[in-house]
């Protein structure tokens, strides 16, 4: 909110002042940091965007300090910012690409004979979910009562399975039909219409987790550590209208590892719209404006080290050129930063496989294949290759 940051600019203003009346050799004015990012690209003063342009900034950085010399007489100083995240934040584009996706199963085992109570239960409200009429028709309160129902026979079943009256593979008919049931009410919901909270959020529970390769506290730590938001899309495939709602999950495992919080109109969402995976087709997502800020921040957490960077600059006549590219932590590297000594661990392997082959456990072919196969995973980075 650039008032904040004019209350701000008036104390120091008047600091300045009063030091220069006290005889203080003064003649530079720190305004420190505090100049914003528009995340979200709204211009509201929200934690993910500014209510003030780049320009707007400097005028009133000026224009206030200015206020406060003038009157005294006082000669106004050489301003010095240290705005990192804005000026860092356009520094680079993190992309990623999707190994995986995995959602909630759809279809269920057919009805067998003495099937417990409960599951016989659940069949009956899916039945009863699939009589009711869905769009403009549908009664959102049949849709309610039966989803009540269904939570609470799948309650009953996990009772009865803790209790040991229930079998595993009777548990797991009445997780699916549960699930089926949350499918059948999420495609008759009406659109547009007051729906109740709890059949709101069955969208998001039906959503696909997209596996991402990368490390959230190497790449993005401030959506974790800060609910960040940063612009997440796909960087291709942009001529197909996405079909599907996901979220993000990394390589690590850190349950907290995840991209769960999306732009949504100067608000956030829990989901994005993204398109489900082509067989032998990569899918590449972009992380916007984390820019150097989030890659200083990044740690080893999992170890998993830094990504590979390609500079690219833009030429004269409108295309590009890549200057150079840096690569990414190998393995031997991060076990290093770990105190651990790689060329000492490949000595051990060496030796303890000569003592196998002297005793017969092992071939010299196959030694061979495990010492280089160890070596090249040295050599590779942190992260999955192709």
């Amino acid at each position: 909110d650039i008032a904040v940051l004019k209350d701000a600019l008036q104390e120091a203003g008047q600091i300045y002042v009063e030091l220069t009346k006290l005889g203080a050799p003064m003649g530079f004015l720190d305004v420190g940091g505090g100049l914003g990012v528009d995340y979200d690209g709204s211009r509201t003063a929200t934690a993910a965007s500014t209510n003030y342009s780049l320009q707007n900034y400097a005028n009133d950085v000026v224009a206030t300090v200015r206020e406060c010399c003038e009157p005294h007489g006082v000669a106004v100083p050489t301003l010095v910012s240290e705005s990192g995240r804005a000026i860092a934040s356009h520094f680079s584009v993190l992309v990623f690409n999707v190994l995986g996706q995995s959602g909630v199963p759809s279809g269920y085992p057919a009805a067998s004979e003495n099937e417990a109570l409960t599951v016989r239960n659940l069949r009956q409200t899916l039945a009863d979910i699939e009589a009711v009429p869905g769009g403009e028709a549908c009664e959102t309160s049949k849709l309610q009562e039966a989803w009540n129902d269904a939570l609470k026979f799948k309650d009953d079943a996990l009772a009865a399975f803790r209790l040991g009256y229930l079998s595993l593979t009777e548990r797991s008919v009445a997780e699916q039909l549960t699930w089926s049931c949350a499918q059948a009410i999420a495609a008759k919901l009406p659109q547009g219409e007051a729906i109740p909270e709890e059949l709101k959020n069955l969208k998001a529970e039906l959503a696909s987790t997209f596996y991402a390769n990368l490390s959230v506290f190497r790449s993005a730590p401030d959506s974790w550590a800060i609910e960040q938001l940063f612009p997440l899309l796909p960087i291709h495939r942009l001529d197909e209208q996405p079909q599907e709602l996901g979220h993000f999950a990394d390589l690590t495992c850190d349950s907290d590892g995840k991209l769960a919080r999306f732009i949504a109109q100067g608000q956030s969402k829990p989901l994005l719209e993204l398109h489900g995976l082509k067989a032998n087709e990569p899918y590449l997502i972009g992380l916007f404006l984390g820019g150097a800020y989030q890659e200083v921040m990044g740690n080893l957490h999992n170890l998993f080290g830094s990504t590979n960077a390609v500079h690219i600059r833009l030429s004269p006549g409108g295309g590009y050129q890549v200057d150079h590219v840096v690569r990414g932590n190998t393995n031997a590297e991060v076990l290093e930063a770990m105190e651990h000594n790689p060329e000492l661990l490949l000595e051990r392997l060496r030796m303890a496989s000569e003592t196998a082959i002297q005793r017969g456990d092992l071939k010299i072919q196959e030694a061979r294949r495990l010492m280089d196969h160890l070596e090249t995973s040295l050599r590779q980075t942190t992260y999955l290759q192709g």
